[in-house]
């Protein structure tokens, strides 16, 4: 730009001030950028921009008070009861996985636990018999949460039959949910096997651990 213009630091700076102006602008600009990163670009201009002031480069910091349009807020799709029980009831709990994701299903459903605590838990953290839960949440803080009778049951059901045949496959295993190959179950299977009830069921909108919370 600086040699297309002939211009130096200052005219070339001004040059891609106006154009970045002009780009968050756009209204297809805001559809393409998260959130976040739609936030935190005009603070890192500023800061850049700044810094050429501090230095020398340009006289003056055209971006100290830039303002850029609010990009929209997309609320969460908040499921309907009815839709929940046909994701709850899409696994076959005729067979090992799909007790186990019965199970996976009612218990993040029940306790509305992130993913990444059901993938943590242990078989120390469940009391069937005082239907409660302990999770190890952000930071490591350790919440004690009630199930329901729907998740007491499946998680029962699980332990007794589909569990134990996995955990032949592997050994010992302190994991509350396994894998097919007995080890604990991740966040990536955990993904995988709720995103595909989610199509089974016919839902429009991708499914995740989230749309049970």
């Amino acid at each position: 730009v600086m040699r297309r213009t002939g211009s130096g630091w200052s005219g070339c700076v001004f040059f891609f001030f106006f154009y970045y102006v002009f780009f968050f602008n756009d209204t297809a600009t805001t559809e393409i950028y998260t959130l976040s990163l739609h936030d935190a670009l005009p603070i890192s201009v500023r800061k850049f921009f700044g810094f050429l002031e501090e230095n020398g480069y340009i006289f003056m910091n055209p971006a100290e008070n830039l303002l850029v349009p609010r990009a929209e807020r997309i609320l969460h799709f908040v499921p309907e009861p009815r839709e929940v029980m046909k994701l709850l009831s899409m696994p076959d709990v005729t067979t090992v996985y799909g007790l186990r994701d019965r199970a996976f299903l009612e218990t993040a459903y029940s306790s509305g636990t992130r993913i990444g605590e059901l993938e943590n838990l242990n078989l120390v953290d469940l009391n069937i018999r005082e239907a409660t839960l302990r999770v190890f949440g952000k930071g490591k803080k350790e919440r004690m949460l009630p199930l329901g009778k729907e998740a007491v049951k499946w998680l029962a059901e699980y332990m007794e039959t589909a569990r134990p045949e996995l955990q032949s496959r592997s050994g010992l295993e302190d994991a509350l949910f396994l894998n097919c190959s007995g080890k604990r179950w991740g966040i990536q299977g955990m993904s995988k096997a709720i995103s595909k009830y989610g199509k089974e069921a016919n839902f429009p909108y991708p499914v995740t651990v989230h749309f049970l919370r």
